[in-house]
């Protein structure tokens, strides 16, 4: 293992080196920070074409909440998902552990491996943009067709 500081230029310099060699990187700065520190996507991958760099970030790179915080609450808020938690006849509640987060890591796990995988098989690498956010919509798939057959909204009992 090795602790870097991104924020000093001998930091910067390791990391440079690493990447050089690396089939990933992953990172979960503010979107903008590691370009300020000339140490995004494109500036790693111009010494090494086939890496591949997945970014977790709440609101991911670009948009309109890209530079906001968050904790696991907003993100399943935001998401969609709070609604579906909690009983019936109350409020909705909070889901038990860091649920988004889970959910960003499983995303950004898939897809990193299958960038890793194309980027092997002789194509190039890429950047994987994971919103969080997204991720939490993403398991309300169902949510509508629950609800038009059902007439309520579903809720998973906490």
């Amino acid at each position: 293992g090795i602790t870097l500081d991104l924020s000093q230029p001998d930091g910067q310099a390791i990391l440079r080196r690493l990447a050089a060699q690396a089939d990933l990187v992953i990172e979960a700065y503010a979107p903008g920070t590691l370009a300020r520190w000339g140490l995004d996507y494109d500036a790693l991958a111009r010494q090494r074409p086939q890496l591949v760099m997945t970014s977790l970030t709440p609101f991911g790179q670009t948009g309109p909440y890209a530079q906001y915080a968050a904790d696991d609450l907003t993100l399943l808020a935001l998401g969609g998902f709070v609604i579906m938690m909690g009983y019936p006849d109350s409020m909705p509640t909070q889901a038990a552990g860091e649920q988004a987060y889970a959910m960003g890591n499983m995303f950004a796990a898939v897809g990193s491996m299958l960038a890793i995988v194309g980027a092997q098989a002789g194509g190039e690498g890429q950047h994987v943009d994971i919103a969080i956010q997204e991720c939490v919509t993403m398991a309300l798939e169902n949510a509508a067709q629950f609800y038009d057959l059902e007439k309520q909204i579903g809720r998973a009992h906490v």
